[in-house]
């Protein structure tokens, strides 16, 4: 919950921007995490935080506009990439399976490269504990894999359903 008084949300100049730092977004019930950049507003309307993850110094955050995913990596000054995804582009995947717990993934495709960001739910009963981050693959092979600092959630303000289906060969899980 966010304290009585703190601004989460404002906009200026075209930009929405999340005060205090490091402001948690509340979807719902649901702490979506920690958003530290500011994000411009697509026309058609605003962006609706989808995934957020803070990965120390860099952070990966995903919104959604209409039927439009946006993926930006980078810190609160310098936006290193950014990707605007849909279904009709077909550049944008969605997956779910069930390991220790359920596991989500969108994978973002520019070129060769594929930036997913997953989440995977914890089990009490085999000890597996919630696990969130961005896997960078080239081809299918893993690049890089970082860990979100705090466990982070997809909203569920989207309809994920809209987007192909991701194959097996990108399981951030098996990967």
């Amino acid at each position: 919950m966010v304290p009585d008084g703190d601004e989460v949300i404002s906009r200026k100049g075209g930009y929405m921007k999340f005060n205090k730092g490091c402001a948690a977004v509340i979807v719902g019930a649901a702490m979506m995490g920690c958003l530290t950049f500011p994000v411009r507003a697509q026309p058609g309307g605003v962006p609706q935080p989808v995934f957020a993850c803070s990965l120390g110094k860099k952070s990966v955050f995903v919104t959604a506009v209409g039927n439009q995913l946006i993926y930006k990596f980078g810190t609160p000054t310098n936006t290193d990439m950014s990707i605007i995804g849909s279904a009709d582009r077909k550049n944008v995947l969605y997956r779910a399976d069930r390991y220790a717990g359920m596991e989500y993934q969108l994978r973002f495709v520019n070129g060769p490269y594929s930036y997913i960001v997953y989440n995977m739910e914890g089990n009490g009963n085999t000890g597996a504990r919630a696990v969130s981050g961005l896997l960078v693959m080239k081809d299918t092979k893993t690049v890089a894999r970082m860990s979100c600092t705090r466990y982070a959630e997809f909203s569920a303000n989207f309809d994920y359903s809209s987007l192909p289906e991701d194959s097996e060969d990108y399981s951030a899980m098996s990967n």
